[in-house]
């Protein structure tokens, strides 16, 4: 993808949400500067996109990544102002409208997701900052008459060095503003940093606290109606024909049509429309997935497993070492379908009014999403305008590949009044080689450990049920298994499984450093009350390196996970309060998953409809968890999603310690455990 610049006409069109700032450098032309990093790695984006400075010195920064609870508002504004030298207790942040200024550095389109937020703003965001400082000087310079070397940056003032005297921002802002961003900028070594690297309260805290946040649900507008749509038990299915008589009875509905997956209420509220949908009678077209039977495919992919698949990766000689080891293992490992299960309920307003789009909604994937709504209505896509809310949860549920579902629905309501998730989608050419989904095999193809044989291969069953990335995707399959089998080898081999993996990882020193920093907090090799037990694993994912122990007591059935510590190594640390808030989540997740998540189907159905059947961790069965931060001066990792695929291994592992007994089957559940 390329973007073209934009005028000032365009950019303050665009950006008029946000009212009442005064914008610093616009600069860019109908022919500007393109924002993506790969074609243009050391430009500066115009800082006028994503700073705005007001005339009393308050700071809006403009993210361009979706907030949805993992803090990256308050991470990028203070990227951005560090540099730029400000008063931090005068910044907001606002969420950036869809344009092509905002894409992402590497994705090139305007997405949130893989981690990547951090990481990939790192460098542009300070940057962004340090133009924009640099400009408020050379215009305090000017107005001084003195030499830019006589300035310097503060507090969100600019003084001169010679004789004290000082200019707010907000004085400066027109003056700056008409100057050019500057080519090259020199960004502040790590040991003059006032603000990253400390623990700061997040931005959107109090707003979330005290209900002024708003959500899409939050949203109103004069006349606006609520629509619920009733879709086919079997995924995929379609309506034949329905009855909506006693649906259309009810006070406040307006209307009841056909979509092409299920069937909408149109009503002026909610609860009309939840009791109207509730009284259709539709009769179903139930597709493909009419039959769909866990237990019917889990015996398929047990006979697929055992036959050879398509080898992904293969060093030495695999077949001759098995055939010559003294002892050998086998075991089979398997995980089931997961649900995102976010908070919030996917949602969105639409109001589509001749020759233009407006909406508002919690995504994760603002080009995809603005550019189907462009195609559905038919409209150019600079006519369609996508406001970004805040996100209650994603998990991956909110970037979907092929646009938001939930979007396509409210757009046929607006209109009308393969199984790998990159299959068939943008992202297919970049994570599908040779025929090979590099989602389902992440964290198997790179291993730590130095291995003398290694023979990997993969089957891809087609099945008309799609996928999407769960938090931490391929990593949250391939840690289960990967972690769960060094640790049987190292028992099979009469070793300690620290140790164990502590001498196969010596080209790996991240990941040394992070399992030894969990094992001295866990008290590695202490002992332990009768029935407790403990187990651990390392993964790295996202460009982050995670170690974690995992301490239960098992007595019979009634399983108690009594402690988790984590050790991460996230590269260059912006706010270590919410790299460490970032692993609690991801192992309360991850957690949750290994004992309860679990979607099967019967019948073509799925039998989990709420969480009474997919329960999630209760506050009373929550492990105390404690987060070791290693420092490192290595660039910065993701840290929304690797807590996650760690700590299932890790629990396996540490249920073997105490009782004795594998498990290699998810979720625990299905053993029978009560969890206390």
């Amino acid at each position: 993808m390329t973007t073209t610049g934009v005028s000032r006409r365009s950019f303050l069109k665009m950006s008029g949400a946000v009212g009442g700032a005064l914008c610093l450098g616009f600069v860019l032309s109908e022919g500007g500067r393109r924002a993506e990093a790969a074609e243009a790695k050391n430009a500066i984006p115009s800082p006028n996109a994503f700073v705005r400075i007001e005339k009393d010195g308050g700071v809006t920064i403009v993210s361009n990544k979706s907030e949805m609870g993992q803090g990256i508002y308050t991470s990028l504004a203070m990227l951005i102002a560090e540099e730029l030298e400000c008063d931090w207790s005068r910044i907001k942040v606002v969420s950036a409208p869809a344009a092509p200024i905002y894409v992402h550095t590497a994705f090139h389109i305007q997405i949130t997701g893989g981690s990547t937020s951090t990481l990939s703003s790192y460098d542009q965001y300070r940057k962004i900052g340090a133009a924009a400082r640099d400009m408020l000087i050379l215009a305090a310079a000017q107005r001084w008459r003195v030499p830019v070397s006589q300035c310097r940056a503060e507090n969100s003032r600019v003084f001169n060095n010679a004789n004290g005297a000082s200019l707010g921002y907000g004085e400066l802002t027109e003056a700056a503003g008409k100057l050019p961003v500057p080519d090259t900028v020199e960004l502040k070594p790590r040991h003059r940093w006032k603000l990253l690297g400390t623990r700061v309260h997040r931005v959107d805290g109090d707003e979330k606290l005290d209900g002024r946040a708003q959500f899409a649900m939050d949203v109103r507008l004069p006349g606006m109606l609520t629509a619920l749509v009733k879709r086919c038990p079997s995924y995929g299915g379609k309506p034949k024909g329905f009855n909506a008589d006693a649906a259309r009875a009810v006070p406040g509905v307006k209307d009841v049509f056909a979509i092409s997956n299920g069937v909408a209420v149109l009503a002026d509220g909610f609860w009309p429309a939840k009791k109207a949908r509730d009284l259709l009678e539709v009769e179903w077209d139930r597709g493909a997935n009419a039959e769909r039977d866990s237990a019917r495919q889990r015996a398929d992919y047990r006979a697929r497993a055992a036959k050879p698949g398509q080898v992904y990766r293969s060093e030495g000689d695999a077949k001759a070492a098995l055939a010559g080891a003294a002892k050998k293992l086998e075991a089979w490992y398997e995980v089931p379908y997961l649900s995102h299960s976010p908070m919030e309920p996917l949602n969105c307003v639409v109001w589509l009014k001749p020759g233009s789009c407006e909406i508002w909604s919690g995504t994760q994937s603002q080009t995809i999403d603005a550019g189907m709504a462009a195609a559905m209505s038919g409209l150019k896509p600079e006519q369609v305008t996508l406001h970004t809310t805040l996100l209650g949860g994603g998990f991956g549920r909110r970037a979907v590949p092929v646009g938001s579902d939930w979007l396509k629905e409210a757009m046929e309501v607006a209109k009308h009044h393969g199984q790998g998730v990159p299959v068939g989608t943008p992202f297919a050419p970049m994570m599908i080689k040779n025929g090979i989904d590099a989602v389902s095999v992440e964290g198997t193809d790179d291993m730590p450990y130095a291995l003398p044989a290694v023979s990997l291969d993969l089957h891809t069953p087609e099945i008309p049920l799609p996928v999407l990335w769960w938090r931490s995707v391929g990593h949250s399959h391939s840690a289960f298994a990967k972690e769960s089998y060094i640790d049987e080898l190292a028992r099979l081999a009469r070793q300690d499984p620290v140790a164990y993996r502590l001498a196969l990882m010596d080209k790996a020193p991240r990941e040394q450093a992070v399992l030894r920093e969990a094992a001295r907090m866990a008290g590695w090799g202490r002992k332990l009350p009768k029935g407790h037990g403990l187990g651990t694993a390392v993964h790295t994912s996202f460009g982050s390196h995670i170690a974690q122990v995992v301490e239960v007591s098992v007595k019979g059935k009634e399983l108690k996970v009594v402690h988790v510590w984590c050790a991460v190594d996230c590269g260059v640390v912006v706010n270590p309060d919410q790299v460490a808030a970032q692993m609690e989540g991801g192992i309360m997740f991850g957690l949750s998953a290994a004992l309860f998540g679990e979607i099967t189907f019967k019948d073509g159905e799925v039998e989990q409809k709420n969480f009474d059947a997919y329960p999630i961790v209760r506050m009373f069965q929550a492990p105390k968890v404690d987060v070791s931060i290693v420092a490192s001066e290595e660039a910065p990792g993701g840290t929304g999603e690797p807590a996650v695929p760690v700590v299932a291994p890790a629990l396996a592992n540490a249920i073997h310690a105490a009782s004795g007994q594998r498990r290699r089957e998810l979720p625990l559940s299905r053993h029978g455990y009560q969890m206390v």
